[in-house]
């Protein structure tokens, strides 16, 4: 495969944890390997790194790939290995590695397209990144809309790609075991997460119906202020803190509703997962959201930071069980005709040959 000159695509990650971002790099790299381009990788460690070495692509695993006190010859190590695989595009893949992947363009010539997750990005590595990059991808009209606005990068370079996920990789719900209904939230535990709102919902729904599961997953710096929070709401026994869950994709099938609390996102790939496992959503009207959740029909939309309003929406999911299976399917079929990683990575392919365009050189 040699269409406009791309054989071989070099991908920069930073850790790859169990984050939105690291899972849509790799559905991407499997997705590009499956049509035959040669994909390589340098990342940093993360549990969900030894999955490149599963589908069979190579990647080196670098320490502090996204800190700012990364060894001054990392830039060198992943520049000859660029090199090495005759990279013809580089692709960075996180904005953690944003600095990295800057000093890296400037020391190769090889034409570099990033994509921005996360919004509100400004400051002199955004500056020089809409200089530096050929082609940006945003995965959200919220980022796209802050690149310009707030850094300053051009128009005309950026495209809105969302992510994207294989769906094989995401079952159709099962029917329905006996049993509680279980409502949980899945990712970091980061304050940027919204958790705390989600542990103030979860009060006032085991108010109203006590035999209700509730499930946090994830593991992160908000651990222990949740637990304590959830001693102080008297709740501790009925929430579930899961925070060694290796893969979450077998949770999700057990989740009635999703819930997403966030203050913040770029895109909100766990929203994504959800709805391709054909569970309802009750989300934060944030950022990327917006262009997952079709209010009242795919799942509903709450202000952020309204623990009441997360929780009187669960609560009209849970008394209308037709109304939360006839979302769930919505949400199932709206995954398959918008984010399926096969039509997201078409478009991705189209940007790396824009980029090999003379006229886009730097």
């Amino acid at each position: 495969m040699a269409e406009h000159g791309l054989k071989n695509v070099f991908f920069l990650s930073a850790q790859m944890q169990q984050r939105g971002t690291s899972k849509y790099t790799l559905s991407l790299a499997k997705e590009l390997a499956r049509r035959g381009y040669a994909i390589s990788v340098a990342c940093g460690p993360g549990p969900l790194a030894g999955r490149f070495s599963e589908a069979t692509i190579d990647h080196v695993e670098y320490d502090h790939i996204d800190s700012r006190l990364r060894s001054p010859f990392l830039v060198r190590k992943i520049a000859r290995q660029m090199r090495d695989c005759e990279a013809d595009v580089f692709h960075l893949q996180s904005s953690e590695a944003l600095g990295l992947g800057l000093a890296l363009a400037s020391v190769v010539r090889i034409p570099m397209v990033a994509t921005i997750h996360r919004p509100l990005l400004r400051g002199w590595r955004i500056w020089r990144l809409g200089r530096k990059a050929v082609r940006v991808i945003a995965v959200s009209e919220a980022v796209r809309e802050d690149l310009v606005n707030l850094g300053g990068v051009p128009k005309e370079k950026i495209e809105v790609i969302p992510n994207g996920l294989d769906l094989n990789e995401y079952a159709a719900p099962p029917p329905r075991a006996a049993g509680p209904p279980v409502i949980g939230v899945i990712g970091p535990l980061e304050k940027v997460k919204g958790q705390e709102f989600f542990l103030d919902a979860a009060k006032a729904i085991l108010n109203t119906l006590r035999d209700v599961e509730i499930v946090i997953v994830g593991s992160g710096s908000e651990e222990a202020n949740l637990r304590r929070q959830a001693r102080r709401l008297g709740i501790a026994k009925q929430v579930t803190l899961a925070t060694d869950i290796a893969d979450y994709r077998p949770v999700l099938s057990t989740i009635d509703i999703f819930v997403l609390p966030s203050l913040q996102e770029g895109f909100g790939f766990s929203v994504l997962e959800a709805m391709a496992s054909g569970k309802p959503v009750v989300a934060s009207a944030v950022g990327g959201v917006y262009s997952l959740v079709i209010d009242g029909e795919t799942g509903f939309l709450v202000d952020k930071g309204d623990g009441k309003a997360i929780a009187a929406r669960v609560l009209q999911i849970l008394r209308n069980p037709e109304m939360a299976a006839q979302m769930g399917k919505r949400a199932r079929e709206m995954v398959e005709k918008e984010f399926d990683i096969w039509k997201v990575a078409n478009r991705t392919v189209e940007q790396y040959k824009l980029a090999l365009e003379p006229a886009a050189v730097v």
